[in-house]
């Protein structure tokens, strides 16, 4: 890549890694000052419209996550035709290399472990309805404080769109691709959990379920292999995680686990069932490259089983010459004496016609398998907007119920996608009023409002859900959160009896209280100037920036001392650090002595703070970011 800087902001800094989709890059956030992962699209994929715009769409419901075993996505984006990802950087190890490093075999603890907080960020995408699709060791990162990350949901896709019949290529390496996968065929929850199965495999194991010398043979052995057991193995392998492994890895996915809730909890189980003693042996593993499946055109999964078993002489009788030996047994048994030719015979055979099932309305991939049980192919690969079909349901189907068909006939369905999508907008920082403009001008409807103490002013949104950049259905709520003002701060009023006024003001300015109204009473039994009384008692408690009202003895025999004049001066000061918050401070200087007369913390959104400083004469004015000092000014009160 030949950018240094993607979206004005991230500088690149050298390369850490690249698959079959992308390029993974160090770089440095220079807003956020940190550093960051991107993943950058390969060109050759940045050609193709269709996958460019569900990689969008897919990428922005990923960047929606928030789990502890999800790599954080902080952004997606696009700069000069380049597509890219921001996400977390991570220090630490994929799970292959773990594997692959350790000639012994984890412990069932480590392995059950592993498997759970992998079970764990599954479970939350899947609650999003987010499928990764792409589960296998290298996408699986341990840190240095030995958390499981699951990375790569650059190809995760929305359960409502899962369906992937009669594709031409198939996402995802083959050695953890699901028998729905390898075919073609629906895609849902379950691929996910049979993904981790294999995984888990591979973790107790330290092979492979199924290899083969190509993708072919490798998807083909998904579909009808069968497998050894983990056990045979790892001896010291518990009977619980062998449980695990062989009912998440069955070909038929109703046979699997239905949820990775179900899932978490026999690891939970097996967790508290453990083995007092594990004994390790050498296994012997050879590293595997990540293999994708190629283009695959219709019938080749047919044609290329069909030439394998050309070649072996000693072949099984296939299913239909069995039923011709059958019913010719039959006709000869039972006397008939009618000529009907083998040809005949295959004929009808091969004309067995089946009734369609009624499958609208239903859930796609339960639709689905219903026309497969029922003798069909299915094409779901057809989407459409729907008013009153909810999104991932059949809103209809190419033949109608009843209707007679041969057997493998291919029927067509409808799938919804639901109500026309709508981008929900930024409203975070506008004032209430605004956001409601907004969001009502986009087809929603402002949801719950709550309130929070915030720096922002009131009634300004901080908060919304659903965030924006998710895409809704029209009339969808939307929940904000208003700010409240700052939370007050309470302190105690101290005592400000006998003091002068100028002494009250010196020891309140501390606190963040100031003076009041002032006036004057004649009061033998105090000095002329001071205090006598003070609105609040000393030891109640009193908000920052509060007043306190002061009475001050006033002599006739003793006149008062003049009190110091001062004016004031405001300034503005630009909120424009590269922080989301920062400490400001204002320093003034007179005749060389120093005095902070302003600290406080505040947002960037807020644009720029109006501070009032006092003063008499020439003085030199320092402005501050925290401890980095921004500007100066010499002025004069006056």
């Amino acid at each position: 890549m030949n950018k240094e800087i993607l979206g004005n902001r991230y500088e690149i800094i050298n390369k850490i890694g690249e698959g079959g989709m992308a390029r993974v890059y160090k770089a440095k956030d220079n807003l956020l000052n940190r550093y960051v992962a991107i993943k950058v699209l390969k060109s050759e994929l940045n050609d193709d419209l269709d996958f460019v715009n569900k990689f969008d769409k897919e990428a922005k419901a990923a960047a929606s996550l928030s789990h502890p075993n999800i790599v954080n996505v902080y952004d997606v984006g696009e700069d000069d035709g380049i597509k890219y990802i921001v996400m977390e950087l991570l220090e630490g190890t994929t799970l292959k290399d773990i594997i692959l490093s350790d000639p012994d075999f984890l412990d069932n603890s480590q392995i059950i472990d592993i498997a759970y907080q992998i079970a764990s960020a599954l479970e939350h995408a899947h609650q999003n309805n987010i499928i990764h699709r792409d589960i296998k060791p290298e996408n699986i990162v341990i840190d240095s404080k030995d958390s499981v990350k699951v990375a790569d949901f650059g190809i995760a896709r929305a359960v409502t769109t899962s369906t992937i019949v009669n594709t031409k290529r198939i996402l995802g390496s083959v050695h953890y691709s699901s028998p729905e996968q390898a075919r073609g065929g629906v895609v849902d929850k379950r691929t996910d959990i049979y993904s981790l199965g294999i995984l888990i495999y591979e973790l107790a194991t330290k092979r492979l379920p199924f290899d083969g010398d190509s993708e072919i043979a490798i998807a083909l052995k998904h579909i009808k292999g069968q497998v050894l057991k983990p056990s045979e193995v790892n001896k010291d392998l518990s009977s619980g995680v062998e449980k695990i492994i062989l009912k998440a890895i069955k070909k038929n996915p109703d046979e699997r686990y239905s949820s990775t809730s179900e899932l978490l909890d026999d690891l939970d189980k097996a967790m508290r069932r453990l083995d007092d003693e594990i004994i390790l042996d050498d296994v012997n593993v050879e590293k595997s490259e990540t293999k994708y499946l190629p283009e695959i055109e219709d019938g080749d999964f047919m044609s290329k089983g069909l030439k394998k078993k050309n070649k072996n002489k000693h072949k099984k009788p296939s299913v239909f010459s069995i039923m011709v030996i059958v019913l010719v047994a039959l006709i000869v048994t039972l006397g008939v004496f009618t000529v009907i030719s083998l040809d005949d015979i295959a004929k009808r055979l091969d004309n067995e016609v089946v009734s369609v099932p009624n499958v609208t309305g239903m859930e796609a991939v339960e639709g689905s398998q219903k026309l497969v049980d029922a003798g069909f192919k299915v094409d779901a690969s057809a989407r459409k907007l729907s008013s009153t079909v909810l999104a991932g349901y059949i809103i209809s189907q190419s033949h109608e119920e009843g209707e007679s068909l041969k057997k493998d006939y291919t029927i067509s369905i409808v799938i919804s996608e639901g109500a026309e999508k709508i981008t929900v907008p930024n409203v975070i920082h506008d004032d209430f009023t605004v956001a409601k403009i907004q969001i009502e001008n986009n087809g929603l409807i402002i949801g719950e409002t709550n309130y929070e103490f915030s720096d922002l002013p009131n009634d300004t949104v901080i908060n919304q859900s659903p965030l924006a950049g998710q895409e809704v259905s029209v009339n969808t709520r939307i929940n904000v959160v208003l700010s409240k003002g700052p939370e007050e701060s309470l302190v105690l009023t101290p005592s400000l009896l006998k003091l002068t006024l100028q002494e009250a003001k010196d020891r309140l300015a501390p606190i963040n209280i100031t003076v009041g109204n002032t006036s004057y009473i004649e009061n033998l039994d105090y000095a002329s100037g001071e205090i006598v009384e003070q609105s609040i008692p000393s030891g109640e408690e009193i908000a920052e920036n509060s007043s306190i009202d002061l009475v001050i003895a006033k002599n006739p025999d003793v006149p008062l001392e003049p009190e110091e004049e001062l004016f004031e001066k405001v300034f503005i000061i630009p909120l424009n650090f590269p922080e989301e918050q920062r400490l400001i401070r204002i320093e003034k200087i007179v005749d060389g002595t120093s005095e902070i007369v302003y600290e406080k913390e505040h947002l960037k959104s807020e644009g720029s703070a109006r501070v009032i400083v006092e003063g008499k004469g020439p003085a030199i004015i320092k402005f501050y970011y925290g401890d980095q000092m921004i500007s100066q000014q010499n002025v004069v009160f006056e």
